[in-house]
């Protein structure tokens, strides 16, 4: 139900929309995925939208904003593992499923500092 909500609200408040895609395109050019996925969910925003498809837009919305959040917040190599585990094109659903090129270790320190 969510989902739908968040359709009609873009469909009825260009305002919203707007608001949003201004949002997001803080995040612009902090890495390539993410400008991508910044560049999918600008370019399904202007498209009319099939129910069906609403859980998808709006975790494409989601995921494209917590991007934009982490690159304003975070350090790189944090929001360089976001990107590279979430915005590629076959993100891993298992836990720990990350690719070689995520720092690990500063991960880790950061989450459990000594």
């Amino acid at each position: 139900m969510i989902c739908l909500d968040v359709l009609r609200a873009l469909t009825r408040a260009t305002d919203a929309r707007n608001a949003f895609v201004a949002e997001l395109e803080r995040g612009l050019r902090h890495a390539p995925l993410f400008d991508i996925a910044i560049d999918k969910v600008k370019t399904a925003l202007l498209k009319p939208q099939e129910e069906a498809g609403a859980r998808r837009l709006v975790e494409k919305m989601a995921l494209a904003l917590q991007g934009t959040v982490l690159a304003d917040t975070a350090p790189d190599f944090v929001t360089d593992a976001f990107c590279k585990t979430r915005l590629c094109d076959e993100p891993g659903l298992a836990y720990g499923a990350v690719p070689e090129a995520i720092a690990i270790d500063a991960l880790i320190s950061r989450a459990m500092p000594s």
